[in-house]
């Protein structure tokens, strides 16, 4: 794994709802670097990650129904295991 995908791996925990938020701000940050100090780093973090993440990441419905249906598929199957000794 490189550390490209690691991060990616940690960020993908942001929903489309909390990924907008993050856009609007590395685009301010982008056009508030006078300097251009940080620009390009900036501009790298929305075309490689930021920018597909807010636009194509589940939505925070989404994720409750996916997460409240795998618990109830994992409820199921554990109903339906034999118990062990």
């Amino acid at each position: 794994m490189t550390f490209a995908d690691y991060a990616r791996y940690r960020l993908s925990v942001f929903t489309k709802e909390e990924s907008s938020p993050i856009v609007a701000y590395l685009n301010y940050a982008r056009e508030t670097d006078t300097h251009g100090i940080n620009t390009p780093q900036i501009v790298e973090a929305l075309n490689v990650f930021w920018l597909d993440r807010a636009e194509h990441a589940p939505s925070e419905e989404n994720l409750k129904t996916h997460l409240r249906e795998d618990g109830e598929f994992i409820t199921h199957l554990l109903g339906k295991t034999p118990e062990r000794t």
